[in-house]
């Protein structure tokens, strides 16, 4: 599993209401275990946005997922329940969709995952890498979701990062 999210803490929220970003969507995330962990909880994963409109969009393209909903800190029921979650004794485990150092997960993406990454491409384009061509893999994060992106010439790779870790 690679991980790459911070926990969302609860003295993180006022931060999130002065700079506007007041709804967070939430969802299952799979990329995180605690093998140490004496009890299961249920691993959460919140994209903060300032346009509901966009949290909207953001909810129907994971329509049907468990745990999904949008969470308005302007209202109080919300942003209490979300304190309850990130409490320490909480069934949940919440993490913020950020990436905090992008070069920094470029770098441990490519030397961890170089191998699945050729596979993908062996399998899944017409590309025939040489193997002196090096690999520099970039990351998106859209909805929650991780993306590889892989640019060889004009041509653009964009994998669900899952997908590659299959590979």
């Amino acid at each position: 599993m690679f991980h790459i999210f911070d926990p969302l803490r609860t003295d993180m929220l006022p931060r999130f209401l002065e700079l506007g970003k007041t709804f967070f969507v939430a969802q299952e995330y799979h990329h995180y275990q605690d093998h140490f962990a004496t009890e299961k909880k249920v691993n959460l994963i919140f994209t903060s946005y300032d346009d509901s409109e966009i949290a909207r969009a953001h909810l129907g393209a994971i329509e049907g997922a468990p745990y999904a909903c949008i969470i308005d800190l302007k209202n109080e029921r919300h942003y209490q329940k979300l304190c309850e979650m990130l409490e320490a004794g909480s069934r949940y485990r919440v993490f913020w969709a950020a990436v905090g150092d992008p070069d920094s997960v470029k770098k441990r993406m490519g030397l961890k995952y170089k191998d699945h990454i050729r596979r993908y491409i062996d399998k899944h384009t017409t590309w025939r890498i040489g193997g002196a061509e090096k690999i520099r893999p970039d990351i998106q994060l859209i909805f929650g979701e991780l993306f590889v992106i892989i640019k060889r010439g004009k041509e653009v790779l964009r994998i669900k990062f899952d997908e590659l870790e299959k590979a």
